[in-house]
C-alpha cells in the first residue's frame, strides 16, 4: 500500500509540475501576442483589445496555478508519508 501511495505521489508531482509548465508558456504567450498586437495593430483598436488579451491571459494562468498548485502539495505529502498511512487504515 505504502508504495501505491509514493507512485501516485509522483504522478501528482508530474502532472502539477506539467501544469505549471503549461501555465509558464501560456503566459509567454499571451505576453508575445500582446506586443505583437500593440506594434501591428491600429493604436485604436490595440487599446480595445490589449486589456482583453490580458486579463483573459491573466485569468488563464491564475486559473492553471490554482488548479496545479493543490496537486503539487498533496504529491510532495504523498511522497513524504513513510508507510504511515498503511498502519492508520489497519493495513
Amino acid at each position: 500500500m505504502a508504495s501505491h501511495v509514493k507512485i501516485l505521489g509522483a504522478v501528482y508531482i508530474a502532472l502539477s509540475g506539467l501544469a505549471l509548465c503549461v501555465a509558464l508558456f501560456l503566459a509567454l504567450a499571451v505576453g508575445t501576442a500582446s506586443a505583437i498586437v500593440g506594434q501591428a495593430a491600429d493604436p485604436n483598436d490595440a487599446a480595445v483589445a490589449l486589456p482583453i488579451i490580458g486579463i483573459a491571459g491573466t485569468a488563464l494562468v491564475v486559473f492553471l496555478v490554482a488548479v496545479s498548485l493543490p496537486g503539487l502539495v498533496a504529491g510532495i505529502g504523498e511522497r513524504r508519508t513513510r508507510g504511515r498511512l498503511g498502519t492508520s487504515l489497519g493495513g
